[in-house]
């Protein structure tokens, strides 16, 4: 298997990507593959540098109206609402969903963690936006097809729905025009107030909503579920995570987000040439930042592939860097912190009834079923 070509992963690199993403950093910080005319970035330094790189256009993992009206009346905003200084509703909407989850399993008895690491950020999403339960399940899966369609693709491969995107940008203009006639949430009237003060275009909230839709609980999912198959794996890895969270859990959550971020690259298109230690990026050709090989690059992180939380590290990138950071970062810390609260002290009732089921994606590595049992 030549690494990123025209074909299907090897299931090896499926259940753990790493050591192949190893081997490429050593070998190149930048590396070309002819067949998708494509460039990988591995080197922590090189992926830190080109996330700011501004003639790479970011539209294909951001917002797609990039303009200036739209950068500085709507992402702010958006940033201060996740940042909130106080966190409550969201503690307490999280909560709610958790342990709603929680006494299924509970209840049940037995569950798949992949399924319920996708429960819990839908469900927390789906309150933020206002979005009926009823309608969840449909966007969810029109959602993972924009996560698949991200992915490289190859002949035989996993099938792809037709424009997912376009059912979720319709579906979210219903939605918002509903929220006009006074059903909108904070998070929605965020929006509509900076569409009014601003004469922002419909498409461009839309597509706002869509994005954040996708965004605020494709990755956590991966994540959360990546966090719960490693603490299964060993005492050992349960009884570190599990005294590192009572000791302190904000670098501990970061320290796990360093490790088992799902999305293994942000994809990038060059505007402009961009010279590179390498060769030269040229217009037209795509750029994946392997954002996860360099959260393991040994010149920025020492023995970085353990998990070592409290040490003296740089700033793991697993959120982006800069103006491109995860505007729901705080978010998506509040959603891991609930689940280890929950489950971590269940990790030795609870044991896999099965072998962990490997997505099959080149760029996505998260598990698609993780079956168990509580004792």
């Amino acid at each position: 298997m030549n690494l990123f070509d025209e074909c299907a992963p090897d299931p090896k690199y499926c259940s753990d990507p790493f050591p192949y993403l190893e081997q490429l950093r050593k070998a190149t910080p930048y590396f070309f593959n002819e067949q998708r005319q494509a460039w990988f970035v591995s080197s922590y330094r090189e992926v830190a540098r080109l996330l700011g790189e501004p003639r790479l256009d970011v539209s294909a993992t951001s917002f797609a109206d990039q303009s200036p009206v739209f950068r500085s009346a709507v992402v702010p905003r958006l940033r201060a609402f996740f940042a909130r200084p106080d966190p409550t509703p969201f503690v307490e909407l999280i909560e709610r969903v958790v342990q709603g989850q929680l006494q299924r399993l509970l209840e049940e008895r037995r569950a798949d963690l992949a399924q319920l690491s996708r429960s819990v950020p839908v469900g927390v999403m789906g309150e933020m936006l206002g979005i009926p339960q009823a309608d969840l399940k449909v966007l969810q899966e029109l959602s993972s097809h924009v996560l698949r369609a991200y992915d490289l693709s190859w002949p035989g491969g996993p099938a792809r729905f037709p424009k997912p995107t376009a059912f979720l940008d319709a579906y979210f203009g219903e939605h918002l025009a509903a929220a006009r006639k006074g059903s909108a949430t904070p998070l929605v009237s965020a929006l509509l107030e900076a569409q009014r003060e601003q004469k922002l275009s419909e498409a461009s909230i839309v597509e706002a909503l869509t994005r954040m839709f996708d965004a605020g609980q494709l990755s956590i999912t991966g994540c959360i579920a990546n966090v719960l198959e490693w603490a299964l794996s060993s005492s050992a890895a349960a009884e570190s995570l599990s005294h590192s969270f009572a000791a302190d859990p904000r670098q501990t959550i970061d320290e796990l987000i360093r490790l088992h971020v799902p999305v293994l690259a942000s994809r990038r298109l060059a505007r402009e040439p961009v010279e590179t230690t390498n060769g030269t990026i040229e217009t037209g050709q795509r750029v994946y930042l392997l954002n996860s090989c360099a959260n393991r690059d040994p010149q920025a992180f020492s023995e970085p592939n353990s998990f070592r939380p409290g040490e003296a590290r740089k700033a793991h990138l697993g959120f982006g860097l800069g103006h491109y950071y995860c505007l729901g970062a705080p978010l998506a810390r509040l959603e891991i912190h609930a689940v280890l609260t929950h489950f971590l002290p269940l990790l030795g009732k609870i044991r896999a009834c099965g072998p962990t089921i490997w997505r099959q994606s080149w760029l996505i590595h998260q598990p698609d079923a993780l079956e168990v049992l509580l004792n």
